[in-house]
């Protein structure tokens, strides 16, 4: 909607973006405070899809690569964040 005002697709992709991040928020926190409540599989699988669409990528202008790289960026830190109680010494 933003981009049809503005008639700038990056204002809408930066503003997407954002506006994903802030619905991400929860989910972050909730994976630091409380790691054994999250799987890192829906995380890795989506790093996994997301990398394969990179293989379309046809030119690297910002339009095509700021999501992606937002979400390799989210898929990774929750992959990792989420795999914590994997390699963690003290067991409840």
């Amino acid at each position: 909607m933003v981009g049809g005002v503005s008639n700038d697709a990056n204002i809408a992709i930066i503003l997407s973006i954002v506006s994903d991040a802030i619905g991400g928020i929860p989910t972050l926190v909730n994976a630091i405070k409380h790691p054994r409540n999250e799987s890192p599989l829906p995380f890795a699988s989506g790093l996994v899809a997301t990398l394969s669409g990179a293989v379309a990528i046809q030119t690297f202008a910002f339009s095509e690569i700021a999501f992606p790289i937002y979400l390799v960026i989210l898929d990774v830190t929750m992959t990792i964040v989420t795999s914590r109680k994997y390699f963690s010494k003290k067991q409840k």
